[in-house]
């Protein structure tokens, strides 16, 4: 039988200094499947549609943000992600830049920005700021990686 996966996109906007993420609360309809979860902004690619396409809809959307620079990440398979047990395919994009000033809530539910915090210090402080860019930079996307896998694993039970 062929993977024929609904696709779609997910992306995480950051704030120009790095140090924030936004993020969507889900907790506008109850009848969610992902009610009280916190998720980045995508969704479903509609037909014609290629994927950094798909991305800039959602986030313009979904945060009424105009993407300006974002980077693939990875990609993720989430089998049995739809309602009625559909296959999902996602692609992950980190938001670097954007223009616009970010919704306080969408219709599936209220947007934050998520603090990540970075405390370098000692000899590694004194080395420079492109060596504690690069360090936070690292950080940032393990975090990512991190989350995704998160995501995958709660998905998954």
């Amino acid at each position: 039988m062929p993977f024929t996966p609904i696709l779609a996109t997910l992306g995480y906007v950051l704030s120009a200094d790095g140090g924030r993420v936004l993020l969507v609360h889900r907790n506008r309809r109850a009848g969610d499947p992902h009610f009280g979860k916190y998720n980045g902004l995508g969704g479903k690619l509609e037909t014609g549609e290629d994927v950094v396409a798909c991305m800039r809809r959602e986030i313009r959307e979904e945060a009424d943000l105009e993407c300006d620079e974002l980077v693939l990440r990875g990609t993720v398979s989430w089998p049995g992600f739809g309602k009625q047990g559909e296959d999902w395919f996602g692609f992950i994009f980190r938001v670097d830049r954007w223009r616009g000033t970010p919704r306080t809530e969408n219709a599936e539910g209220t947007m934050l920005s998520y603090d990540v915090q970075a405390n370098v210090g000692g000899k590694i402080a004194q080395l420079g700021s492109r060596l504690i860019d690069g360090v936070a930079k690292k950080m940032a996307d393990q975090f990512f990686a991190n989350f995704a896998a998160a995501v995958s694993k709660s998905d998954a039970a």
